[in-house]
């Protein structure tokens, strides 16, 4: 949809590779920034097997989004964020990036932090993926959540990416705009 030069140029580079393997954190950084600049307030990326990359505007902007805007806007504001997976017998991908969206959609909803609410979304993904259709793997909401409380673990992840630090206490990538 952006920089379509870009896409072709990776498409190329990927050769049947997974694509999504060579996306950079730089790359996304631009990428919602721009998004940002457009208007969007929160973006969010679902990178597959990669997580969920996610980037919010500041809070005078966070404070425009009516009555679905973060409960606690400064701890939203201005944040830069890639969750990896968390570990999932996998069966299936239909609906994974829906799934964790509407699971996004869902810690917004429930005011949750924002880490809590990238947490949670791709809980609702992984959950997602361990039935072949779009709906039986995803849990209730409560099940979802006790499953994160009793230690899910996540995929192991690297970034080697300037600005780019891991939080150890949320298991996610703080970028630069977040530092």
């Amino acid at each position: 949809m952006l920089r379509r030069e870009t896409y072709d140029a990776l498409s190329q580079q990927a050769s049947g590779s997974d694509f999504l393997q060579l996306i950079s954190p730089a790359l996304l950084s631009s990428l919602s920034q721009e998004l940002l600049g457009m208007g969007g307030k929160i973006i969010g990326l679902k990178m597959g097997d990669r997580g969920l990359y996610v980037r919010t505007a500041r809070r005078a902007v966070l404070e425009r989004m009516g009555r679905a805007r973060p409960a606690d806007l400064a701890a939203w504001a201005n944040k830069e964020l890639w969750s990896p997976c968390l570990q999932a017998h996998f069966v299936g991908a239909a609906g994974a990036g829906d799934a964790t969206i509407a699971g996004f959609l869902t810690g917004l909803l429930r005011g949750l932090s924002l880490e809590d609410t990238v947490t949670a979304a791709v809980a609702v993904g992984a959950c997602n993926v361990e039935a072949a259709d779009t709906l039986s793997g995803v849990r209730s909401w409560e099940e979802t959540l006790e499953r994160i409380q009793r230690g899910w673990a996540r995929h192991p992840s690297h970034l080697d990416a300037p600005g780019w630090r891991f939080d150890h206490e949320h298991q996610m990538w703080v970028g630069p705009a977040g530092a």
